[in-house]
């Protein structure tokens, strides 16, 4: 049996942290791709160079848990 849970309200809105990391995508995209050449390098598959180095400069690459080599940095000797 499912509850009705009325009068409850769920905020679906980004947090300040994922705004900030939405903008930094948004702008990173926009100097690495730019609009007015995305569709031809689509067409062509091509990647741009800095795509890859630039995401991995920015954690993009590494998962949120020290453990596993992520933000935090750990690495097992």
């Amino acid at each position: 049996m499912i509850d009705r849970l009325e009068g409850v309200v769920v905020d679906f809105g980004l947090t300040d942290e994922q705004e900030m990391l939405r903008a930094t995508a948004r702008d990173f995209v926009r100097d690495v791709r730019p609009a007015e050449k995305a569709k031809e390098w689509d067409e062509q598959g091509i990647v741009p160079a800095g795509l890859f180095e630039g995401m991995a400069d920015m954690g993009w690459f590494s998962p949120p848990f020290s453990e596993c080599g992520g933000w935090g940095r750990w690495r097992a000797a």
